[in-house]
């Protein structure tokens, strides 16, 4: 994936003794009792070896991070014994000393370390460390090394919520709910606090057959433990509501409408779950998709229900729309959008309202909507939303005025700017975004190369590449020998599909940074992205990621480059782990390829149209959908009111 920001390393708290004593320590997992209900999967586990798992995809030494440690802790204790009222800043120094070895190691030997600290852990009895030792556990991308802790932290903390969450959540991470039961109902056995609920919202949904057995094992359970009858019941209209949002995805209405019918059928303790508005707003799109016989009255209690809800209000104005009520649906979003949609907060709400009422062809609202956003063009950001609201309607000479009422210094300049050399190029006036990028070419050199990408990539989408060629090599030529300008460059060729000249400029940038691991990753992604050169692609990568190993954009790089080496699993790991951290809708492309070819092929329609509704416009995932013809078309039924992604 290529992303020009980064993270800084998030905060390990370790312990430094526990490396220092655990070398020479084994396992000792505490083993829990059995429960009523009898599911298998909780078995004791003996003394564990030394881990293999990866990271940063290279197996990892332990000695040398070993004895640097053990000097600096043996200098501490010296310390220590001429002072001995410095005794807990010397215990405090020695945690920063280890982070900093950590850091300095830049993500070296972490396997090793987690598998020290967590057998430390067990022979002392100390949770601290445990819980320490799972939170480094996570910076692990294959998921079984994290559970494998968790367990063990949980085992010496049978007590700990905390420790009970985390182990519930690693189980679910790898789809094993029957034992995240078993857990909490061991806990009940010994008359602990337990939260069966808690399972289903952690859980996330793989395909249809998974999570009826998730709901069947609730129904279950209620016949064991009575005294958990609402938690359990709680828990099953969760997972309900979260089958019935994945059905819906899947086309599957009728089954999915089923679904929400029971969870709205207990309306207080839906609201008390907070899925009361969610369940009748997602009925309210099905059953406008389907034109189903009774949405007049749904709608109306619905509204009556949820007042402030923008999509139920949306959808009962568009019910009324299709059943040929155009003024009484006009006058309702009129009056409606007038009492919830005329707070500041609100007014992305309103801009969106605006554009539907123009393609729907509701006058009055639209230019109700106008009025509004043009009567704070006082402010910067509403005329930035003004002009975003004509182009979004076409009205290319509109865009242009608004836009050009900026002021220079403006906070907003930059999109108002790249909103503009959109409008250009939409109208084809390609010589009049070309005057945009001359006019800030002397005043911001990095806002013009910037710039200049965004008008390279209009023109490839216009299917303009020889315009788009020109403008590349102008650039080069006007900041020659210019880090910025090679490493922008590479991206156009990129886009362009020329890989030879793509490698030239990148090789160019590195030359000034060598070790900028954004470029090593950027450059690594997309050779392993065209499926050219793995081996240095690899390299690259993995300079990256020895840079910043918790970066989801590196590691999506990584776990893409997996997949083009052939190794599907390593590469589900990776791109789930990424996921995670970042829900971003390239991350989701390339996870849901690798699922659609790992035979998880409805969770994959799930996560890519999704996203596609989050990020329309987004090239790699459309790619992919239209790879693996996953039809979207179903979806866009209703975007007119609902679509706003020109301002990104």
């Amino acid at each position: 994936m290529i992303n020009y920001k980064t993270r800084s390393l998030t905060r390990l708290f370790v312990i430094a003794i526990a490396i220092v004593v655990a070398i020479a320590l084994t396992s000792c997992a505490t083993n829990i009792p059995k429960s009523q209900v009898n599911i298998p999967g909780f078995e004791s586990q003996g003394a564990r070896s030394k881990s293999k798992a990866k990271t940063q995809g290279v197996e990892l030494g332990f000695e040398d991070a070993a004895q640097n440690i053990e000097e600096i802790v043996a200098k501490d204790r010296g310390a220590q014994r001429k002072n001995r009222e410095l005794e807990q800043d010397q215990v405090d120094s020695l945690e920063a000393i280890f982070l900093l070895e950590i850091q300095a190691s830049r993500g070296e030997n972490i396997p090793e370390t987690i598998e020290g600290m967590i057998i430390y852990a067990e022979t002392h009895k100390n949770e601290e460390i445990a819980k320490r030792a799972y939170e480094l556990s996570r910076q692990i991308y294959n998921p079984s090394v994290a559970k494998d802790i968790a367990r063990r932290w949980y085992a010496l903390a049978l007590s700990s919520d905390e420790a009970q969450q985390v182990y519930i959540r690693q189980l679910l991470i790898d789809s094993d709910y029957p034992l995240a039961f078993e857990v909490i109902a061991k806990r009940i056995d010994q008359r602990k606090a337990a939260d069966f609920s808690s399972i289903a919202r952690y859980y996330q949904v793989v395909d249809e057959k998974q999570t009826e057995n998730l709901i069947t094992s609730y129904n279950r359970y209620a016949r064991t433990y009575q005294e958990k009858k609402n938690d359990l019941s709680a828990g099953g209209m969760i997972a309900r509501y979260k089958l019935a949002h994945f059905l819906f995805y899947q086309e599957n209405y009728t089954k999915s409408l089923r679904l929400l019918n029971l969870i709205l059928s207990s309306p207080k303790q839906a609201k008390a779950l907070n899925l009361l508005q969610q369940a009748s707003e997602l009925k309210t799109r099905i059953y406008y998709l389907t034109d189903n016989p009774n949405a007049d009255a749904f709608y109306k209690q619905a509204t009556r229900n949820f007042p402030a809800s923008y999509s139920i209000n949306v959808y009962y104005g568009l019910h009324l729309l299709r059943q040929d009520r155009a003024e009484q649906a006009e006058e309702f979003f009129v009056n409606w959008a007038t009492k919830h949609l005329t707070q500041k907060k609100d007014i992305y709400k309103l801009l969106t309202l605006g554009i539907g009422a123009y393609k729907a062809s509701l006058n009055d609202l639209y230019v109700f909507a106008r009025t509004y956003v043009e009567k704070h063009s006082n402010e910067e950001e509403a005329i930035l939303l003004a002009g975003a609201l004509a182009f979004a309607i076409g009205n290319v000479g509109s865009t242009e005025s608004l836009l050009d009422r900026l002021d220079p210094s403006s906070a907003f300049r930059v999109p108002a700017l790249k909103l503009r050399i959109k409008n250009a190029v939409a109208a084809n006036e390609f010589e009049a975004a070309e005057d945009l990028l001359a006019e800030i070419a002397t005043e911001d050199r990095r806002i013009f190369i910037y710039l200049t990408g965004q008008y390279v990539s209009e023109l490839i989408l216009k299917n303009e590449e020889k315009k788009a060629r020109r403008v590349i090599v102008a650039l080069s030529k006007r900041l020659r020998k210019d880090p910025d300008t090679s490493e922008a460059v590479a991206y156009m060729y990129y886009e362009l599909g020329d890989n030879q000249a793509m490698s030239k400029e990148f090789e160019s940038a590195l030359r000034f940074s060598p070790d900028d691991p954004n470029l090593q990753n950027g450059y690594g992604y997309s050779l392993a992205d065209k499926d050219v050169q793995l081996k240095k692609a690899a390299k690259l990568i993995n300079a990256a990621i020895e840079a910043n190993p918790i970066s989801p954009a590196f590691v999506d790089s990584l776990g893409w480059l997996s997949y083009r080496q052939g190794n599907l699993q390593e590469a589900k790991y990776l791109l789930e782990w990424a996921y995670r951290v970042k829900a971003d809708p390239e991350i989701a492309a390339h996870l849901g390829e690798v699922l659609w070819l790992g035979g998880q092929q409805q969770r994959a329609r799930y996560l890519m149209l999704l996203n596609s509704e989050l990020y329309p416009d987004s090239k790699v995932l459309n790619d992919t959908m239209d790879r693996f013809k996953i039809n979207s078309d179903f979806l866009r039924k209703d975007s007119e009111f609902f679509t706003v992604d020109f301002l990104d």
